[in-house]
C-alpha cells in the first residue's frame, strides 16, 4: 500500500522549515526500512546554500530520504504535459494552484515524464537552468502501480487503456469526468503541490527498487 499525506509547512516555507515539518511526522509516524520520505519543493528564489540542509538529509540515508525539485517552480512540471502554448493557456487561464484527477491523460503524464528526464540530463544545475525531477517520483509510484512498463515504452500512441486523446476545452471540462488512470496520476499531482510528501510504500518491493534519484548531482554544479 501507498499513503500520500500532504505536509503544511505552519508558515515555515523556507527549506529548512519544510524539513522540520517533514522530519517531525517521520518521528510521530511508524516508518520502517521498506518506507521513503519525499521531500518535494520549487526552488522559487531560495538559494543553493538554504538546500545544503535538504541535501544533508537525503545523504544521511539515501536509501530512503528523497528530494525533488522544480525549477523555478512546480508550474514548470505542469507545462510539459502539453504540446502546444494554446493547450497550455486554456489550461493555465483557469488555473489555481489546484490540479483535479480529470486535468491530464495518461499519455500526457508519460509524455511529461519522458520529457522531464531529457531536460533534466541536460541541465548542469537547476539553480541556473529550468527543470524538475517530478518524473522521479511519478516513475517511483509507476512502478508500484504496476504501469513502469508504459514509461519505458517509446511508441506512447499504443499505450495500453490509455484514454483517448481530447481537445483542450473536452478535457478541461469539469463535468467530464472518467478514467481511472486520470485519477490515479492526477492526485498524484494533486497531493505533489508545495512543500513536504511522505510517500509511504507498504509492499513487498524493497526500497532499493525504486528509480534512483540523482542524489543532488547537477544541483550544486
Amino acid at each position: 500500500m501507498i499513503t500520500l499525506k500532504m505536509l503544511r509547512p505552519n508558515n515555515h516555507s523556507s527549506p529548512s522549515g519544510r524539513l522540520k515539518t517533514l522530519k517531525r511526522e517521520i518521528a510521530t509516524s511508524r516508518i520502517d526500512a521498506n518506507d521513503t520520505a519525499w521531500f518535494i519543493c520549487d526552488r522559487d528564489d531560495w538559494n543553493r546554500e538554504q538546500f545544503l540542509c535538504v541535501q544533508a538529509w537525503v545523504d544521511s540515508n539515501p536509501a530512503q530520504n528523497r528530494w525533488i525539485l522544480s525549477s523555478p517552480n512546480f508550474e514548470y512540471w505542469l507545462k510539459l504535459h502539453f504540446d502546444s502554448s494554446a493547450d497550455a493557456k486554456i489550461f493555465f487561464d483557469r488555473y489555481d494552484k489546484h490540479v483535479k484527477p480529470t486535468d491530464f491523460s495518461y499519455d500526457q503524464i508519460v509524455r511529461a515524464c519522458k520529457k522531464a528526464r531529457t531536460l533534466r540530463a541536460h541541465a548542469s544545475s537547476l539553480f541556473e537552468q529550468d527543470g524538475t525531477e517530478m518524473f522521479l517520483f511519478v516513475e517511483f509510484l509507476a512502478e508500484k502501480f504496476k504501469l513502469e512498463d508504459d514509461f519505458k515504452r517509446a511508441d506512447f500512441a499504443k499505450i495500453k487503456n490509455a484514454p483517448t486523446r481530447k481537445s483542450a476545452k473536452e478535457r478541461y471540462n469539469p463535468r467530464k469526468r472518467s478514467g481511472a488512470r486520470q485519477a490515479i496520476n492526477g492526485e498524484v499531482i494533486h497531493d505533489a503541490r508545495g512543500g513536504a510528501i511522505r510517500g509511504m510504500k507498504r509492499s513487498s518491493v524493497s526500497a532499493n527498487t525504486a528509480p534512483t534519484p540523482s542524489a543532488g548531482v547537477g544541483r550544486f554544479a
